[in-house]
C-alpha cells in the first residue's frame, strides 16, 4: 500500500476551456501523506517528464515551508523533464508552537510552463516518477524511511478539453387559442430549461407571422428561470389568424415552439337573432313524419321553417331558419351556410357537414361556406351534431372543436362550418358520424 501521493494541479490562467500556443499555465505539485498521521511531507524529489515539441518549463517555485534556512531545493529544468525537482522543509516553519503545521494542500512546488502550440484538441501528458538520482528521496515527516518506492506517482494530462455536448434548450408547448373580437387576452404562461445552461440565461423572442393582425412588437415576454409569461395584444378590431414563433435560445442551439392565434366575430346570441316578415317563406310543417328540401332555393333571402310534432328530415341551403318540433327531427346542411338551426323537444340530430344525403334531391354535399349556427342544443334531450363524412371521426373530432367564450366553433379543414351557441362543454360524446 502506496505511503505518499503525488498529485499533478492544473492552474490556467486565463480561464478559458482549451490550451492555446503561448499561453502560460501553472501545474502545482503536491505530496500527500496517505498514512493516517496526514503529516506534511519533510522531503520530496520526483522527475517530471513533458514533451518538449507541446510544453517548456519556465520557472519552478516553492512553498513557504520549503523555503528560507535549513532547507534545500533542487530542480534542473531539461528537455523533456525537470530533473530531481524537489525541496526540503524548514524544520522551524513545519514545527510552530510545538505543532506539526501541514501546508495548504500539501503544495510542495509550482512549475509555470507555456505551451508550445494550440493544445485544446489533442493535448499533452504530464507525468512523474521517482527519477534516478540517489539523493532523492520522499520522507514524511517524523518518519526518516525513504518512501520513493510506496508513492503513487502522478500524471496529468492537459488541453484535449472534452466539453460535454450541448443539447437545445426546451420550451414548454403552447396550444393553439382562439378568442372572440375584442376580447382580451389572458396571460400565457410556458417553461424553458436547458441542460447546460442556467435558465436566467436562456433568450427568449416572439415573432407574428400576421403583423396586421398581431405586431410582434405587441408580444411581450416576462419572468425570469423557468416561468415565463407571454402578454398578446392584438391590432384592435383585426380577425384573422397568425401563428406565433417562440425561440428560446442558449447562444448556440435554438429550440422553436408555434402556435396558432385566431381572432373571430363574436356570433349574435340567442336572444339577438331576428326574423323580419318579409323573407322568402314562412311554412309551418304539420304533424306527420315530413321530408322537406330547401337546399335548391334562393341563398340570398331566409326560409323560415317551423316544424311540428313529427320526426323529420329536413334538407337546409343558405341563410334558412328551421326551429324543430316535438319530434326526433334530422337537419342536414347541404350547401352554402349561414343557417340557423334551432332543437326542440325531441331527440333532434344537427348534421353539419355531408358527403352523402338520404332521400334527398342533393346526392353530393360538399363543406358549408359559412358557418351555421345551432341554438338551444340540450344534452339532455339527446341531441346530437352529426358528421357525414370528410375524415372526421369519433377519433379526431376533438381536434375540430374550439370553445370561446360560451360558444364552440366546429372546424373542418381549418374552416368553422358550425357555431354552437351557449355550449361551451362540447365534447366527441355530442357526436355522431356516417
Amino acid at each position: 500500500m502506496a505511503n505518499v501521493a503525488v498529485i499533478l494541479e492544473l492552474v490556467d490562467s486565463n480561464g478559458i476551456d482549451g490550451i492555446l500556443i503561448n499561453e502560460q499555465l501553472d501545474i502545482k505539485v503536491s505530496f500527500q501523506d496517505l498514512t493516517q498521521n496526514n503529516q506534511a511531507v519533510f522531503s520530496g524529489f520526483v522527475d517530471v517528464n513533458f514533451d518538449p515539441n507541446d510544453v517548456k518549463v519556465d520557472t519552478i517555485s516553492y512553498a513557504d515551508i520549503y523555503s528560507g534556512n535549513g532547507s534545500f531545493q533542487s530542480g534542473e529544468i531539461l528537455a523533456g523533464v525537470v530533473n530531481e525537482v524537489g525541496a526540503m522543509a524548514n524544520i522551524n516553519k513545519i514545527i510552530i508552537d510545538n505543532k506539526p503545521v501541514i501546508p495548504q494542500d500539501n503544495l510542495v512546488f509550482t512549475l509555470k510552463i507555456t505551451a508550445l502550440k494550440d493544445l485544446t484538441e489533442n493535448g499533452t501528458t504530464i507525468t512523474t516518477d521517482k527519477g534516478d538520482d540517489d539523493l532523492s528521496e520522499i520522507t514524511i515527516f517524523g518518519n526518516d524511511n525513504d518512501q520513493r518506492d510506496n508513492t503513487n506517482y502522478g500524471s496529468l494530462t492537459i488541453g484535449n478539453i472534452s466539453n460535454p455536448t450541448n443539447t437545445p434548450p426546451t420550451i414548454s408547448n403552447i396550444n393553439n387559442l382562439t378568442i372572440g373580437l375584442g376580447n382580451e387576452i389572458s396571460p400565457i404562461t410556458f417553461i424553458v430549461s436547458d441542460q447546460e445552461t442556467n435558465a436566467n440565461d436562456l433568450v427568449i423572442t416572439a415573432v407574428s407571422n400576421n403583423n396586421t393582425l398581431l405586431d410582434s412588437q405587441n408580444i411581450i415576454i416576462s419572468g425570469s428561470g423557468e416561468n415565463r409569461t407571454l402578454n398578446i395584444t392584438p391590432t384592435a378590431n383585426q380577425t384573422g389568424i397568425t401563428t406565433v414563433s417562440l425561440t428560446v435560445s442558449d447562444g448556440e442551439l435554438n429550440s422553436v415552439e408555434t402556435f396558432d392565434l385566431n381572432i373571430r366575430e363574436i356570433p349574435p346570441n340567442q336572444a339577438n337573432l331576428t326574423l323580419k316578415d318579409g323573407d322568402k317563406s314562412l311554412t309551418f310543417a304539420g304533424g306527420g313524419n315530413d321530408i322537406i328540401d330547401l337546399s335548391n332555393q334562393n341563398s340570398s333571402v331566409k326560409d323560415r321553417l317551423y316544424l311540428g310534432s313529427g320526426n323529420d328530415n329536413v334538407y337546409l341551403g343558405t341563410n334558412d331558419f328551421v326551429a324543430s318540433g316535438k319530434g326526433d327531427d334530422k337537419l342536414f346542411v347541404v350547401t352554402g351556410g349561414g343557417n340557423i338551426l334551432a332543437g326542440g323537444l325531441g331527440k333532434d340530430e344537427f348534421w353539419i357537414a355531408n358527403e352523402t344525403l338520404p332521400n334527398a334531391t342533393v346526392t353530393q354535399g360538399i363543406l358549408p361556406d359559412s358557418p351555421n349556427l345551432i341554438v338551444d342544443f340540450k344534452r339532455d334531450e339527446e341531441d346530437k351534431i352529426g358528421i357525414n363524412g370528410f375524415g372526421v371521426n369519433i377519433d379526431n373530432i376533438q381536434e375540430s372543436i374550439n370553445v370561446v367564450g360560451n360558444n364552440t366553433y366546429v372546424d373542418i379543414n381549418n374552416e368553422t362550418i358550425a357555431i354552437i351557441l351557449g355550449v361551451s362543454d362540447i365534447n366527441s360524446s355530442d357526436f355522431i358520424f356516417s
